[in-house]
């Protein structure tokens, strides 16, 4: 087949950015500032704090996107490597930052509060590699995107090998072994996901004959079906259920084909959505600084305040969610300009190119 020419899935990319958005959220939602019993309803709320079900999109979403990747290198073991230091290149950099920054924080924190921070060197270190992720818990999605680079560049090449039914069958083989606990978090993280990059390799491999057949309208209609699942799963099948979360993983990877392939997506092609995926990294990594400031009693006191100012308890979490976003999102944009994309040029730099030659 020809070398395949550079692709770009803007409304894809800003999939990314709202969940990147629904994990803040939840982060918000967790700290409890007001009385769950006070909220009007709260599973409508809760419903857009599943941030297990976020960080699938991500993962489908990044599996949908490094089939791509890997589709523009060599056909070979050189173009596997390529993309392996590339994805080191794409995590570590924010990764190392982001860890500095929260070290400081934390240990200036403790200082202000008259106490000793429990952060050394060693646990610096640890949490710059990625070995823990106890300064920044939210990273634990690094350590298994990490450790889904090789069987991600493994599947495409079985993929190009035996096709698309090499995909299914590993699909189906991770799905299985996701309800096994002890696989699930064979490296101590919450979950491993790797069915979820699998689908979202199935959906590049071959979602854009999904729903080619279909009008405008009635692809919309599935997106925004998809979309009402997504989120309404949980309070059907229970919030920890873990079908749900399979369920979400379909529901993710029929959202990423409609908007990419078919152009759908209500307001995903919007420049403030584009911009929001653009620094969604960067943004998911920097949001829990807020939780720094909230976790402290006067936060709690402040929220009290509020409610019973005649503020209704719901709108005071929406409140402090969107102030929590415009506070990060400058921030963003700075590590995504002086970090994220030197780290990539970086990368770039250990091959020098190469001209892609066609492969049979």
């Amino acid at each position: 087949m020809d070398a395949p020419q550079t692709q770009f899935f803007g409304r894809v990319e800003s999939l990314r950015g709202l969940a990147a958005g629904m994990v803040a959220f939840g982060h918000i939602w967790g700290l409890q500032l007001v009385p769950a019993d006070t909220l009007g309803f709260p599973s409508l709320l809760r419903m857009f704090s599943k941030g297990d079900h976020a960080v699938l999109m991500f993962f489908v979403i990044s599996g949908f996107v490094l089939f791509f990747s890997l589709q523009r290198l060599e056909q070979d073991a050189s173009g596997a490597l390529r993309f392996l230091v590339a994805r080191v290149f794409r995590i570590y950099p924010a990764a190392i930052a982001v860890v500095l920054l929260f070290a400081v924080v934390q240990i200036a924190m403790a200082w202000l509060e008259g106490q000793s921070s429990n952060i050394g060197f060693r646990d610096v270190v640890l949490n710059a590699l990625l070995f823990r992720t106890d300064i920044n818990g939210v990273m634990w999605t690094l350590q298994v995107e990490l450790l889904a680079a090789p069987i991600i560049a493994a599947a495409y090449f079985a993929y190009r090998r035996f096709g698309v039914a090499a995909l299914w069958t590993l699909f189906w083989i991770f799905t299985a072994l996701s309800f096994v606990g002890k696989f699930n978090r064979i490296i101590g993280t919450p979950m491993l996901g790797f069915h979820a990059f699998m689908l979202g390799m199935i959906v590049a491999a071959s979602g854009r004959d999904w729903f080619a057949k279909l009008s405008r309208s009635g692809a919309t209609a599935i997106f925004l079906g998809a979309t009402i699942v997504f989120f309404g799963v949980s309070p059907v099948l229970g919030w920890t259920s873990h079908w749900g979360t399979i369920v979400a993983v379909f529901c993710s990877a029929v959202m990423v084909a409609l908007a990419a392939f078919q152009g759908i997506g209500p307001g995903l092609n919007t420049s403030a959505a584009r911009f929001f995926g653009r620094i969604s990294y960067s943004f998911y990594l920097l949001h829990p600084l807020v939780l720094c400031v909230l976790h402290l009693p006067v936060a709690a006191q402040i929220a009290a305040r509020l409610v019973e100012s005649g503020i209704p308890p719901s709108m005071v979490i929406v409140i402090v969610f969107v102030l929590s976003v415009l506070a990060i999102v400058p921030l963003a944009y700075l590590f995504l300009i002086k970090v994220e994309y030197p780290g990539i040029a970086l990368g770039r730099r250990f091959f020098s190119p190469r001209p892609l030659t066609a492969t049979r």
